[in-house]
């Protein structure tokens, strides 16, 4: 719905912005708003997320799963199922939800494994074109401005403090990791997922979120 609202050049700043949403909560590169994919409004989406961190729970770090011994915590999962409608993901469960996590974890392990590695001048790159240019763009709607300025909020950051805070910066390294790990096997997610799956170590704590 969003999507349709906009010219190419804000619909491509929407994607930045609405990715980086979920990106800092360690999910996957979603462009579905900018798609005409969003089933929610995002002052809404902004203001559970308020709701959220006034109860402290983006800040919880009460681990949920882990992959491979690495820990997924319980605020990382709790903004991607706030932002899930916002991203047209409405339809998925927490259990869904909590596996896009899951796999983004694993891809990120599979790429540092086989020795793709990622320079600060890049992580420095992907911050400015995810959430600085497209921040201060004035084509940018103010009520995209105010769900990604709530997201850097609930997490302590702000635009001027976003490169240099380090939840921020290991998420653009792990996007630009698992893109290029990705480009130089020249497949896809779904290609590559089922045999990292099948060798992984995965352990659910989060209840809601386990398999039935």
């Amino acid at each position: 719905m969003l999507g349709r609202l906009l010219t190419p050049s804000r619909a491509t700043k929407l994607t930045a912005l609405i990715a980086f949403v979920t990106l800092t909560a360690g999910g996957t590169w979603l462009v579905a708003a900018s798609q005409g994919g969003a089933e929610t409004s995002t002052s809404a989406t902004a203001d559970r997320l308020r709701t959220l961190r006034s109860g402290g729970t983006l800040t919880d770090d009460t681990v949920v799963a882990t992959v491979n011994g690495e820990p997924i915590n319980r605020g990382a999962l709790e903004v991607h199922v706030a932002t899930a409608d916002l991203l047209g993901l409405g339809g998925k469960s927490r259990e869904e939800l909590l596996n896009d996590l899951i796999d983004d974890a694993l891809l990120t392990q599979a790429a540092i494994e086989s020795g793709v590695r990622v320079e600060d001048w890049e992580v420095d790159a992907a911050i400015r074109g995810g959430i600085l240019d497209p921040l201060n763009s004035p084509e940018t709607p103010p009520d995209i401005v105010e769900l990604v300025n709530s997201v850097l909020d609930a997490r302590g950051a702000s635009a001027a403090t976003a490169l240099d805070d380090d939840r921020i910066r290991a998420a653009y390294r792990g996007l630009v990791i698992r893109g290029r790990y990705l480009q130089e096997l020249r497949k896809s997610r779904e290609d590559v997922l089922p045999g990292l799956r099948q060798q992984a170590r995965i352990v659910i704590l989060d209840q809601g979120a386990a398999p039935k």
